[in-house]
């Protein structure tokens, strides 16, 4: 476990560096645009002031600092991040993990967990907790690297490869809305302009 989550922190620590600066801030939320279908997503899931939205696995860079509501999010290295990078005061972040997220039943109208389910321990428990804190009618945005054939474990931050079968299959109790199948291309190559690699990712938008 800690041998995972010390490759967590470097990479987030290496990245932090490039998302700190402002120019690159903006060229994320062109990321979430472009590859992650963001304006797609606002034109059909209601999002406001009003709305309760939980980040799994947020990470830094978070999308959360680009949407409106009361915004939640959880990482289990938030502390260790927030010794690196200084979080929007209106942001309320939580250390936990996606196995056992520490909210009630129907708590959220919106949860993004975004490039993070094949990093948790339990996929399977992860997605289960999500739907409980989903409300009924409430939306999942679920974004994950896609390959043909399972992989095994690539690295100590990843003990899965997804491919689109599996997802599909632990998303299984929600009702599919729209799906994208977007080219993989991570926020560094991004912002370091670049090009996708040959890989693909799965960007799920799911109803309760």
């Amino acid at each position: 476990m800690r041998q995972k989550e010390n490759w967590e922190f470097d990479w987030q620590r290496r990245w932090c560096q490039l998302y700190e600066l402002p120019e690159n801030k903006a060229r994320v939320l062109e990321y979430w645009i472009k590859y992650r279908h963001l304006e797609d997503i606002q034109k059909i899931v209601p999002v406001d002031n009003e709305t309760y939205i939980l980040d799994v696995g947020c990470g830094i860079s978070t999308v959360l600092h680009y949407l409106p509501g009361h915004r939640y999010g959880i990482d289990p290295l938030i502390e260790r991040y927030k010794t690196i990078y200084a979080y929007p005061p209106e942001l309320t972040l939580q250390a936990a993990y996606g196995e056992s997220i520490p909210f009630p039943d129907s708590y959220f109208n919106l949860v993004i967990c975004s490039n993070c389910i094949d990093h948790t321990l339990d996929p399977a428990i992860t997605i289960a907790e999500i739907h409980r804190v989903l409300t009924s009618g409430g939306h999942f945005i679920l974004t994950c690297e896609v390959f043909e054939a399972n992989l095994g474990k690539r690295n100590a931050a990843h003990p899965y490869s997804m491919n689109v079968e599996k997802l599909m299959d632990l998303v299984s109790r929600f009702n599919i809305i729209a799906s994208w199948n977007s080219p993989w291309i991570g926020l560094q190559r991004y912002i370091l302009d670049q090009p996708p690699t040959e890989q693909r990712e799965q960007i799920f938008l799911l109803s309760k």
